[in-house]
């Protein structure tokens, strides 16, 4: 697998995007549904378990978990 350096063409990244993906619809649709599936800080633990990123989005927050080559992304209401 190629990384991305962010320099490719918009044509050129969605293409190779495209063919490590398979499936662009089924990958919209489990985009659509993490997007729905919100937990709450006071059910979380930061201190015990931290998130390599997080990225903050208003009164929610998007934590990254990076296990190497599979990456969780976790939204978190703040």
């Amino acid at each position: 697998m190629r990384l991305f350096t962010g320099r490719e063409p918009d044509n050129e990244f969605i293409r190779e995007f495209e063919e490590m993906l398979g499936d662009r619809e089924a990958a919209d649709k489990y985009s659509v549904a993490m997007d729905d599936v919100i937990l709450y800080l006071e059910d979380m633990d930061p201190v015990a378990c931290p998130p390599d990123y997080v990225f903050p989005r208003g009164d929610t927050e998007a934590w990254v978990y990076d296990h190497g080559k599979i990456a969780e992304l976790i939204f978190v209401k703040v």
